[in-house]
């Protein structure tokens, strides 16, 4: 039984590791956009996929905005220690704040927010609200849906 459970486990992960490419051609200038990362994706599980999801929402339309990624707060660090985690949603929403409003690289107005991660989702909702943050926060499918 356990080397079933295990067999399962490494079938599951090689379907997991595998890239899947997405093309899609959208109208151009359909804003200005952060995306926020989950973090063990983007460090442990796809070192890359910064890059690809930044391909994918150029070719649909979106300008993607480059700010620092940080922690924004979440995911388990949410639930054991809720004191340092809204330390940390406040340091992220004043850095989307800050770097976002007009981002002082580019001098562009940031139109959205987005991620895949649903920790930081919440997080940037929640947070987003309490800091006044003037993005929008928009679910990832919703803007490649457009």
């Amino acid at each position: 039984m356990e080397e079933q459970v295990r067999k399962k486990i490494v079938n599951q992960n090689t379907l997991t590791n595998k890239k899947i490419r997405v093309s899609v051609k959208g109208e151009k200038d359909k804003g200005n956009l952060i995306i926020q990362h989950a973090c063990p994706l983007k460090y442990i599980e796809f070192p890359g996929l910064e890059e690809e999801l930044k391909k994918l929402f150029e070719e649909s339309g979106y300008n993607v905005i480059p700010i620092p990624h940080n922690c924004c707060g979440g995911g388990v660090g949410h639930q054991l220690r809720t004191d340092i985690s809204e330390m940390i949603a406040i340091k992220r929403m004043k850095e989307f704040k800050d770097n976002g409003d007009i981002n002082s690289e580019s001098g562009d107005t940031v139109s959205y927010i987005t991620t895949y991660c649903p920790d930081a989702y919440w997080i940037l909702k929640f947070f987003g609200k309490k800091q006044k943050s003037k993005h929008k926060l928009v679910d990832m499918c919703e803007l490649l849906e457009e």
